[in-house]
């Protein structure tokens, strides 16, 4: 169980000019393994606020197998425990040295009606005592003595031994309570000596907060060894555009990892479902007697820190058992029931979604598929440099940059280069080194990044020096010159065999 805290009556503060922010402390938790967030709500000796643990659930809210919120605080009243469930805590602290026991009865009582089950400190065999009376699941020993703020890492110890003797004398069974141990805990020893002794679980607040790499210290206390370094993964190659089976068959032979068959009417390279069945029969056809790709991460368990971590090795796996490119639908501006009427009409062919229009972020948890949500970047404002548009530029890839990092919304997120009369399809890369910079002072992580726009043999391998993305994207760098929409071919295959070896063999 980890802690964020701002301060305690016996250490003072511990913010720092550097500290991270709550909900960032509770990402690193929730990504390096915790169980539990427990967030000090109590305003006053600990600095805390219920904003402080709303920010902290929504910010793991989509973290696959998320830790439990435990809101931690003076907790006296009913009314405290329906407050920590509507600002998002899945259990509360309640501390028998506080309360009465009929308090505590009706607490612990209103808590389980809600769905939670309470965390009970105690700190002596008194209060162990009184604590059994309600039959808790969960019990927590205070190592720290409240009156004087000593503490004693064996108090854990005792309330233990005091347990299992009680259960040997009554006929009970100690298994059924998850013991843990809440102060002192510093270090991978202490954490080694409660786990030998049974304690099920140990919160650690102070030695969390001070830690400068709070990963690593939690992995540390959990026994994780660091992974050995992975050498760098090439990216996927998608070839977007496909109109005809012939260019679907070669680049898949060539090695194309994804294929995109664009809806959009309007596009000179839109394809009717029609014709996209007939694609897609024939890919899948021929790729039944194809050995499975090669690709440089071959583990099978999904990566669940987060969620970008989540989709990328959802759809590395997809990739890896199947023989045949992931087919990607593309559409721009169309409404829920015209894209899932596609989709259905085509039974279970599209693997992905592309949203490649002005559409809102949310629509992607509306979508049956997961999706790849286009944002564009202006090309003429793109090309200017940084100190010529830094104003107008900044201010607008910021949002972007908040939009691209939103979990539970978009699995995967394309930046692609724009016009005013064209999003998407210009056969124009936007200022590679503007966006890197913008990316590169972000505090946040850009996660699944596909590149497209303009991406042809002669710039890949810079694209991917500058950005080492997710996905690259590839159009109309692989397409015929001067083809319009009366043309039923528009692929060069040899273009397409060129860009795929470049973007394979590139280290």
């Amino acid at each position: 169980m980890a802690e964020i805290k701002r301060a305690s009556p016996s250490k003072g503060s511990f913010i720092t000019p550097t500290t991270p922010s709550s909900p960032a402390i509770a990402v690193s938790y929730a990504a390096a393994g915790a169980s539990v967030i427990s967030v000090l709500t109590e305003p006053k000796w600990f600095k805390g606020t219920l904003l402080d643990m709303l920010e902290v659930r929504l910010s793991v809210e989509n973290v696959p197998n998320r830790p439990a919120i435990l809101r931690k605080d003076f907790i006296i009243d009913p009314y405290q425990i329906d407050e920590a469930r509507c600002y998002g805590a899945d259990t509360i602290l309640l501390i028998v040295a506080c309360l009465s026991l009929d308090q505590l009865r009706l607490l612990y009582n209103h808590a389980k009606s809600l769905g939670m089950e309470p965390l009970v400190e105690v700190a002596n065999a008194a209060e162990l005592e009184v604590a059994l009376q309600i039959r808790p699941r969960v019990i927590g020993v205070n190592n720290r003595n409240l009156h004087d703020f000593r503490v004693d890492m064996s108090t854990t110890s005792k309330m233990l031994d005091e347990l299992n003797a009680r259960n040997s004398t009554q006929n009970g069974n100690s298994d059924e309570i998850i013991m843990c141990a809440l102060s002192g805990i510093s270090g991978r020893a202490d954490v080694e000596r409660y786990a030998a002794e049974g304690v099920g679980a140990v919160l650690v607040g102070e030695a969390l907060m001070k830690a400068e790499d709070k990963v690593s210290f939690v992995h540390d206390l959990l026994g994780i060894t660091p992974a050995p370094k992975l050498t760098k993964r090439k990216p996927l190659v998608k070839i977007c555009g496909i109109k005809t089976v012939e260019a679907a068959l070669h680049a898949t032979k060539a090695g194309a990892d994804l294929l995109g068959l664009i809806f959009v009417p309007k596009s000179k390279r839109y394809v009717t479902p029609q014709q996209a069945d007939a694609i897609i029969k024939a890919v899948r056809k021929s790729s039944e007697e194809s050995p499975k790709p090669s690709l440089e991460s071959e583990e099978s368990e999904l990566d669940t820190t987060d969620w970008f971590s989540l989709q990328s090795s959802r759809l590395l796996q997809k990739r890896r058992t199947q023989r045949r490119p992931l087919i990607v639908g593309v559409f721009q501006n169309s409404s829920l029931s015209e894209i899932e009427k596609i989709v259905n009409q085509l039974g279970d062919a599209i693997d992905l979604i592309q949203l490649h229009g002005s559409e809102d972020v949310r629509m992607a948890k509306f979508l049956s598929k997961p999706v790849i949500k286009a944002f564009h970047i202006d090309v003429e404002k793109g090309r200017r440099s940084l100190n010529e548009c830094e104003e107008s530029f900044q201010s607008g890839f910021q949002k972007t940059l908040s939009m691209i990092n939103e979990p539970g919304m978009h699995a995967f997120s394309i930046l692609d280069s724009a016009s005013l009369s064209q999003c998407g399809g210009t056969g124009q890369t936007f200022n590679w080194d503007s966006v890197k910079t913008h990316l590169a002072s972000s505090t946040t992580t850009h996660h699944n990044l596909v590149i497209a726009g303009g991406l042809n043999a002669h710039n890949v391998a810079k694209c991917i020096e500058t950005f080492d993305p997710f996905i690259l994207d590839i159009c109309s760098g692989v397409e015929l010159e001067n083809c319009d929409s009366q043309v039923a071919e528009n692929k060069d295959f040899k273009k397409i065999s060129q860009v795929i070896d470049l973007i394979k063999s590139h280290s």
